[in-house]
């Protein structure tokens, strides 16, 4: 079991010394949380408490999902809602439906709901005027509280009885399942590949391996005697490795115990939060931020030469669409561009001079092309500028130098057919069609650099651009998905203001 911890630790982040509960003024968060018994959703902002907003939402609600960083998707017992993260206002509803418990959006905008029907659970695939496209039924199956879509289209679920974590295909087909003790509400899947999953009547949040064994876990009654811990519900994972969790207080314990807990990898307690004015029963919850020091002084910008993720895993702060097409949202940790018009570009807010930025891209099947801009400019409906090119065909020029909107080819030169051919015996093979591609961009000064899998395919000089805006592009496929992660950049002359 320990070295299970270790592991996990490594995976996501290492996690941090922590007294065995800590104080209001060491931790703070910000956090969704959907109550069912006055059924409100809240809103709380622990560093600045005139953020906090509650807004009536309909019976029956379980599960969140916050979509490109300003809405939140709010699952209803007759179908789901979209609400305005920094407000409370809904904004869409979809109400046509019974016994829903599960609400997920999908990359191409549509949503899966699931929950109980005729023969099994059942997962509906709905558009956004809530017209049902197709019913996936898991026959005999039951007890389905929260599904997530994984990243290969699977879904992961838990069922009764018995008691189980399983994960179905496209055509509801077991591919994987696991015992659990007592009754599941949410499973997600780690980056390593084990599950965690909270258990209900146990009070704890189990780590599974592929092999279906509980290999590690946190909560528990025994381990934490003088918490009120009712029913494990809703959690969220944390970066540094901590879990949070709903302490769902429906059973008789109203007004009495903690609603969340954070729990390290050690199940030690280092945050619980509890205000009995603000909520009732949290039957499900998410953490906005990282764990960190409450503080009034602003964070310090990070010093010059130091990696910056410029994605967070859940929101699109710090990017933006200056088209007025294509779609942005964040999808398992990973960047989803997608269109139903032409090709678009989605560029950070900040511009950058000289740089190293790195990310990871993964290209949908079929005819495709995407590229990455740098010290690149932008107008409405416009990005033009160096551009990184993302090429999967069979003319493999991966790693090449565009110039976006003005220029053409700069390397290799298409008028120089000696360029081409030593391109291509350099780099031809470094892309990997079906696989993730990392891209290395380094620009100080004149001098372009470009590797893609740690082949520098690119050693160029140009002073047309000294600085500009970061961008990734979908080529305009409709219908296609272009996936992107692991996206930094360290800063090594920062951009004229």
């Amino acid at each position: 079991m320990k070295a299970s911890f270790i592991r996990i630790a490594a995976l996501i982040a290492a996690a941090s010394a922590f007294t065995p509960v800590a104080r209001a003024a060491d931790v703070a968060h910000k956090f969704l949380g959907v109550d069912n018994k006055t059924n409100n959703l809240i809103y709380v902002d622990q560093t600045n408490t005139k953020n906090n907003w509650t807004t009536s939402i309909p019976g029956g609600s379980r599960d969140l999902q916050v979509i490109d960083g300003k809405e939140v998707l709010v699952s209803h017992g007759n179908g789901a809602g979209l609400y305005d993260l920094a407000t409370g206002k809904k904004l869409w509803a979809i109400d046509s439906f019974k016994g829903i418990n599960t609400a997920r959006r999908t990359a191409d905008g549509k949503t899966l709901l699931g929950g109980h029907g005729q023969g099994g659970i059942c997962i509906y695939t709905v558009d956004s005027k809530g017209k049902t496209l197709s019913t996936l039924v898991l026959k005999g199956l039951r007890d389905l509280r929260l599904m997530r879509r994984l990243k290969d289209g699977n879904i992961l679920l838990t069922v009764a009885k018995p008691y189980r974590v399983i994960e179905v295909d496209a055509k509801g087909k077991i591919v994987w399942q696991a015992k659990i003790p007592g009754k599941g509400y949410k499973a997600v899947r780690l980056p390593c590949g084990n599950t965690l999953v909270s258990t209900a009547g146990a009070v704890k949040v189990v780590e599974i391996d592929t092999a279906g064994k509980v290999v590690a876990s946190v909560g528990g009654k025994d381990a934490h005697p003088k918490l009120l811990l009712d029913c494990f519900s809703g959690f969220d994972t944390l970066k540094n490795g901590n879990i949070v969790v709903a302490n769902w207080l429906g059973h008789g314990n109203q007004g009495k115990g903690q609603h969340l807990i954070e729990f390290d990898r050690k199940n030690k307690v280092v945050w619980t939060w509890g205000d009995h004015k603000i909520a009732k029963v949290l039957t499900n919850m998410l953490i906005l931020d990282d764990v960190r020091q409450a503080s009034t002084t602003a964070a310090a910008a990070p010093a010059a030469g130091d990696w910056v993720n410029l994605f967070d895993g859940k929101t699109l702060t710090g990017w933006t669409n200056p088209y007025t097409w294509g779609k942005a949202s964040v999808v398992d940790g990973e960047i989803h561009l997608t269109t139903t018009k032409r090709k678009f570009f989605l560029t950070t807010a900040k511009q950058y001079a000289d740089f190293i930025f790195e990310v990871e891209v993964k290209m949908p099947e079929g005819k495709s092309n995407s590229g990455f801009m740098f010290r690149c400019h932008r107008k409405p409906n416009r990005v033009f500028g160096y551009q990184a090119e993302v090429d999967p065909s069979d003319r493999k020029w991966s790693g090449g130098l565009y110039d976006e909107g003005r220029r053409g080819w700069l390397h290799p030169n298409k008028k120089k057919k000696e360029t081409i051919e030593a391109f291509r015996k350099n780099a031809g093979e470094c892309f990997k069609r079906d696989g993730w591609n990392k891209y290395r961009i380094e620009c100080v000064g004149d001098r372009l650099k470009i590797s893609v899998n740690g082949v520098q395919t690119t050693d160029f000089k140009d002073s047309t651009d000294a600085q500009g805006y970061l961008a990734l592009q979908h080529h305009g496929e409709k219908g296609k998905i272009y996936r992107f992660r692991n996206i930094r950049v360290k800063v090594l002359k920062p951009a004229k203001e």
